[in-house]
């Protein structure tokens, strides 16, 4: 199949803000009424590219769910100051919309949307026909587009997208937030999803797939397998295949590549296998084997591999959950320079990450969102398995996490053994496991699957389980959840301040050193993932009623990193590490605690020039010094195998300025960028205790986001739109003088209010009594003839103060061409009768209008009796301040999300 990138050219609009001309529905196959319909002429809506999550751009709202963020995108509420609550307003329905043209090469093909993920509940239609609708807010679907396009016509995709049923108890997002892809096939192709390649280290890769034959012909042709080392054929062989007229025909092969080269984290050696009937369908896959043992724990090609993950949730400071691909592989980039070599999270998976992780040579533990062997649990199940089985990253599946009200019962237990039958169906090269918070036994869905998950070690005692049990793999699913911010010398809860070092934890949680050393030090004890690497919105602990995002992370939510991020780096890496954490500015005569992460033998630490203590640091040691804090430079000096190492920091003067360095490129069109701002002093020092306002200023692109990794900021991710308008009051009729009415509250009641009189000035002259008094007379006369005339013209000729982007009717009537200096700009006929004419609604019509004198006229043709032609706001629009934001610096940091395609520059400055 050809693949071609969708995400670009599409409208969206909240369903809150559209009036009543939007109601939709399945009226007739080819009509879909309201948004959905095939010519949308009245879409006044936002142009935006895809990905896009609309809930991060939502205003925080202190009544709304912090478990979500604090973003009103449903009614349900948990957590929340005042309980149970129904919002007045929310934000739970958005509309998407896109029209392309037909390309003639898709002649005789056959044309599918691949719809990476939406969340949530998606309803679809393709030129008003109403086509499917997909419930999962995490797993893949394709579309196929074929049997509803015009080849002669503009054709249209509308997608409802309804969040008000949530999933997790996150903050998940809302909107088509990962890529959408428009796939081309011959008649005969390869059925996406369903290629399996099975590989073995000894070169053995079993192939399979099935052949789909579109055409009305029985066809016999050669199938050619090939498998890739790169662009060097390693291995190929052609057989001749019989497919039947309008069949899926299943196929397979077996290949040997002599001496391949393993899949493993240093060396992710990936092969590519091509499958060419007509057209060439391609799976990359790994060589590796994967081992699960009682005793032994994990093994990757025979080789110990000691599991050190993280939980990671698909979030970032100021795009939400609509991440780039590039955004991606910075945050995998963050994980293994902090010393991970894993990643899991509670659902379906990013194809970009996925394909990340092959590459980086990163293992994956692959969950599914919704545990059970009911249909829609096991749709989303297979969903996901059939995807990405061929990815040698997954190293395991698993059926769910923390199922409170089914994990410890019979019931349950017999549901994860269905599950897991169902898996192995699809794929028995992995095993499954099952995130669960046990407490005191793996009984009920544990107890079904073979290799044991655990959250969190304090649970359960886990040494007397491996006991009694010795031959069961266990591996820790969730581990850590320490709660920490990123710049605190200490704890002062009243303003929600957590000593940054990871020794303050919630009750079920251990501290870095505490996860670490238990799992390092039990050979048998596969590893376990990190809650959570990032900072992610919502899931506040323990600030559930008063802050929007996590302090569970060791990177905050805008990818800076916390002082645990290093605590990882010394015990996880092999290179040197001294580190002070996490800065001196304090408060004189108050206590502040400091942390030096390292991996050196001895230390010493000293406060201008006084030593404040010294000591050996065994393995996996965070020494920590509390102290009264006094200006000056913290120095610390470490010793490793007879080599000194240094680190020192030093308390800043007032902010004199403030830096900036680009932290990731954009280097194509889809990129996000980060551009980190710091608050520094005269001497370039970064002032830590800096959380002032700053004004942002980005030319040469769009700032699409803003953050700084403090829990506590309820000021906006995304700045809200500003609009200006120059409006039109009137209009000059071939009958008269036309004053335009508020549009009427119901659709279907239409403005009354043309003129009955013509205007007409007289120049009056001397009059008796008056004869100095000279006027210019402003008078009527009847016009009732106009009611008569169909075909009506109205001109406004103005001048614009500035450029605008587009022009806007909220109501026009009747079938109408509105031209801007003589040109049109778009009209309200219907070819065909697909959707009525005869509605009044609203029109936008998007141009490049520059400041100065210019002419609007409408000429439309009212059918029947009707009088109303314009009626609404009549309107010049542009958005305004769209590169011009605001952000507070947290610990004399700030991050900007920003998208550009060649120079740009960024202008800071401190609030006024």
């Amino acid at each position: 199949m050809q693949k071609q990138n969708f995400n670009f050219g599409w409208e969206f609009a909240l369903e809150k803000d559209l009036d009543a001309y939007n109601r939709y529905g399945l009226y007739e196959v080819k009509r879909g009424l309201g948004a959905p319909e095939h010519y949308h002429h009245f879409n006044n809506w936002k142009k935006i590219d895809l990905p896009h999550d609309w809930a991060v751009g939502l205003p925080k709202d202190m009544c709304s769910n912090t478990y979500c963020a604090s973003r009103p995108t449903s009614h349900y509420n948990r957590f929340t100051t005042e309980g149970d609550v129904m919002m007045d307003e929310v934000c739970s329905v958005g509309w998407y919309r896109k029209e392309f043209a037909y390309d003639p090469a898709w002649k005789g093909k056959r044309v599918f949307l691949e719809f990476e993920g939406v969340y949530r509940d998606s309803t679809f239609w393709v030129n008003g026909m109403y086509m499917d609708n997909h419930c999962s807010g995490y797993t893949s679907f394709l579309l196929e587009l074929t049997d509803a396009l015009y080849e002669d016509d503009i054709n249209s995709i509308a997608v409802r997208v309804d969040v008000e049923q949530v999933e997790g108890y996150w903050y998940e997002g809302a909107g088509i937030y990962r890529n959408v892809n428009l796939l081309v096939a011959e008649e005969v192709y390869c059925k996406p999803y369903e290629t399996v390649v099975k590989a073995e280290t000894s070169g053995r890769a079993s192939a399979s797939a099935v052949l789909v034959n579109d055409s009305e012909n029985d066809l016999t042709l050669p199938v050619k397998w090939t498998i890739l080392d790169g662009d060097k054929i390693v291995a190929e062989r052609t057989d001749e295949v019989t497919l039947p007229a309008f069949s899926e025909t299943p196929v397979q092969a077996e290949l040997t590549v002599e001496n391949p080269k393993l899949w493993d984290l240093e060396n992710p050696n990936l092969y590519t296998l091509q499958i060419t009937a007509l057209e060439t369908h391609r799976e990359t896959f790994g060589f590796r084997k994967l081992t699960f043992d009682g005793e032994r724990g994990f093994l990757l090609n025979d080789k110990h591999v000691k599991i050190m993950g993280a939980c990671v949730q698909q979030d970032f400071a100021g795009v939400g959950i609509a991440l780039s691909e590039n955004l991606i592989r910075y945050k995998l980039r963050k994980l293994k320079e902090m010393g991970m070599n894993a990643y899991r999270v509670h659902y379906a998976h990013s194809p970009d990450l996925l394909r990340a992780c092959d590459e980086m040579g990163i293992l994956v533990m692959a969950e599914t969102r919704m545990f059970g062997p009911f249909p829609e649990a096991v749709r989303q199940f297979e969903d996901m398995i059939k995807r990405d089985r061929n990815h040698p990253s997954i190293f395991i599946w698993s059926i769910g996490n923390e199922e409170t009200f089914l994990q410890h019962s019979e019931m349950g237990r017999n549901m994860g053994k269905k599950v897991c039958r169902i898996v192995a169906r699809l794929d028995d090269t992995r095993p499954c496991t099952y995130a669960g918070n046990s407490g005191w036994a793996f009984v009920g869905i544990n107890g079904g699957v073979p290799v044991k998950g655990i959250n969190y070690i304090r649970n359960m005692d886990v040494d007397a389980y491996h006991r009694e049990n010795p031959q069961d793999p266990i591996i820790g699913t969730e581990e850590g959840c320490y709660v920490s911010d990123r710049v605190s010398l200490s704890t002062n809860l009243a303003a929600q301040e957590l000593l940054s070092n990871g020794t303050v934890t919630m009750g079920w949680a251990s501290s870095p050193k505490g996860w670490v050393k238990f799992v390092m030090e039990r050979p048998w004890f596969m590893g376990a993932f990190l809650w959570s690497g990032f900072d992610f919105h919502g899931e506040a602990h323990p600030f559930v009623n008063s802050a929007f995002s996590t302090y569970m992370g060791s990177i905050d939510l805008c990818g800076i990193e916390k002082p645990a991020f290093y605590y990882y780096q010394a015990w996880l890496k092999k290179e040197p590490l001294l580190k002070i954490t996490p800065h001196w500015n304090g408060k004189a005569g108050k206590l502040a605690t400091v942390t030096v992460f390292t991996n050196c033998q001895h230390i010493s630490l000293k406060l201008n020039g006084r030593l404040i203590g010294e000591m050996d640091v065994a393995r996996f040691d965070a020494p920590e010094f509390t102290l009264d804090f006094e200006p000056g430079i913290l120095e610390a000096e470490g010793i490793r195998d007879g080599v000194k190492y240094y680190d020192r920091v030093k308390t800043s003067g007032a902010p004199a300025k403030l830096t900036q360095t680009l932290i990731l490129p954009c280097e194509k069109k889809e990129d996000i960028g980060i551009v980190e701002v710091q608050a520094v002093d005269n001497d370039g020092n970064l002032c830590a205790d800096c959380n002032k306002k700053i004004d942002l200023s980005f030319t040469g692109g769009d700032i699409v986001g803003v953050g700084n990794g403090n829990p506590n900021d309820w000021e906006y991710e995304q700045k809200p739109a500003e609009y200006e308008y120059h409006y039109l009051r009137a209009f000059e009729t071939d009958f008269g003088h036309y004053a335009i009415p508020p549009k009427e509250g119901n659709n279907y009641m239409y403005s009354p209010y043309l003129v009955d009189h013509k205007f007409s000035e007289t120049y009056e002259g001397k009059k008796a009594g008056f004869e100095d008094d000279h006027r210019r007379l402003i008078g009527t006369v009847p016009a009732m003839q106009m009611h008569k005339k169909r075909e009506l013209t109205f001109i406004h000729r103005c001048e614009l103060p500035r450029d605008f982007a587009y022009f806007e009717i909220e109501r026009l009537y009747g079938s109408a061409k509105v031209y801007l200096d003589g040109i049109e700009l778009g009209n309200t006929s219907v070819p065909d009768g697909r959707c009525a004419s005869t509605e009044n609604r609203p029109f936008r019509f998007y141009c490049d209008v520059k400041a100065g004198s210019h002419e609007v006229k409408i000429v439309t043709t009212l059918p029947g009796n009707q009088l109303g032609a314009v009626a609404g706001y009549v309107r010049f629009g542009t958005e305004v301040n769209k590169n011009n934001w605001t952000v507070n610096l947290y610990g004399g940091k700030a991050r900007v999300m920003v998208k550009y395609t060649d120079n740009y520059t960024l202008e800071t400055k401190f609030h006024a």
